[in-house]
């Protein structure tokens, strides 16, 4: 009751605290958790597909190194030195 002491019969004490510092700190926890798992999403799939290009990209580069471009680095390694070609030729 509004008025009354404290001690007297009626008296519960303060009235609670109407604070929402809790709640607010759990909402930015919320939104900070939810922006790293984001970054991390995006970030693996971006590494993803940059890893999916490079391959792609390696594969044809290598595949055009080894398919008779004029003879450059299409010498293997066999033992034997190519006098002609003692430039290509890893064994000269």
């Amino acid at each position: 009751m509004p008025g009354m002491p404290p001690g007297q019969p009626g008296w519960y004490g303060p009235p609670p605290s109407t604070s929402n510092t809790g709640r607010t700190v759990a909402i930015v926890l919320g939104v900070a958790a939810a922006a790293v798992f984001g970054i991390a999403v995006v970030s693996i799939l971006a590494i993803t597909f940059l890893g999916t290009s490079a391959t792609s990209k390696f594969s044809s580069v290598g595949t055009s190194i080894n398919s008779g471009n004029g003879g450059i680095n299409s010498d293997p390694a066999d033992g034997f030195c190519d006098e002609d070609r003692w430039v290509q030729d890893p064994d000269c």
